[in-house]
């Protein structure tokens, strides 16, 4: 989006706060139940009225699928390690309610989910694909 080949994304407050606060982006609406913690005046986009717009939006890690598996096993582990940090935890449920740490087949699940979920919405609005 800076750099103007987008003209809209889907980003997590915690992405784009600072992006906000020096003007550079401007929030159209949350998807979720409830507004963020550090954007209260961000509508969420049930409350403009796009209610089908109403979802909670998970978030992953990701790493390239050549990166070796000794590598990919560090960084999951330190991941899983931040999940079981009561401090950490309470940080990230400032953006969301949902806070938890999954790996393998869980995950593989979940993305899985997130992409039927995000696929059903676009049909239903009859946005176009790029």
């Amino acid at each position: 989006m800076l750099s103007g080949q987008l003209d809209v994304a889907l980003m997590g407050p915690a992405d784009v706060e600072p992006y906000v606060r020096s003007g550079k982006m401007v929030p159209l609406a949350l998807l979720g139940e409830n507004r963020a913690s550090k954007m209260p005046d961000v509508p969420t986009a049930a409350e403009i009225g796009y209610q089908q717009l109403n979802r909670n939006v998970t978030s992953f890690w990701w790493m390239r699928g050549d990166v070796p598996e000794d590598i990919k096993n560090f960084w999951t582990d330190r991941l899983e390690a931040v999940f079981k940090n009561p401090e950490a935890i309470a940080e990230l449920k400032q953006e969301t309610d949902d806070v938890h740490f999954s790996r393998g087949p869980e995950t593989q699940r979940e993305v899985s989910a997130e992409f039927e979920k995000f696929d059903k919405l676009v049909r239903e609005s009859e946005l176009k694909r790029q």
